[in-house]
């Protein structure tokens, strides 16, 4: 029985993993949403006054973050795709499997979710880094 409360701990942990990924998910939807509108009005800008240096850096400086942060995007979907599938595991292991076979997985699951949190605390550790790279005045 200590094995389904194990379980039920970590479908818990996974549907909270979930739910900040997808609010990060929202937020840099919505910046990479704004920062676009803000190059559609410079490059608009640059096709009537005829590339004045400021407005072609600009330009340029908007193409850079909104690639950066696409990127970061797809690493969040990445992460809510593998989320999603531990979840997934976790739910049919705890109300479908028996005692021999639910031990087995079990500890296939564990073995997984440690990989996704290495990989998660990894991929917070270029973020922090990057985000202290931009960050600089």
């Amino acid at each position: 029985m200590e094995i389904n409360n194990i379980l039920s701990d970590l479908i818990t942990l996974y549907f909270a993993i979930l739910g900040i990924l997808f609010g990060i998910f929202t937020v840099l939807w919505s910046f990479i949403l704004s920062k676009r509108d803000e190059l559609l009005v410079a490059l608009e800008d640059l096709r009537q006054n005829n590339k004045r240096p400021l407005l072609v850096k600009k330009v340029s400086l908007l193409k850079s973050y909104i690639c950066h942060l696409k990127k970061v995007n797809a690493w969040c979907v990445s992460d809510i795709l593998g989320t999603l599938f531990m979840l997934s595991a976790c739910w049919v292991s705890l109300r479908f499997t028996h005692d021999y076979c639910q031990e087995i997985c079990f500890w296939i699951i564990v073995g997984l979710s440690a990989i996704c949190i290495v990989g998660l605390m990894i991929q917070s550790v270029f973020l922090w880094i990057n985000y202290k790279n931009y960050s600089k005045i």
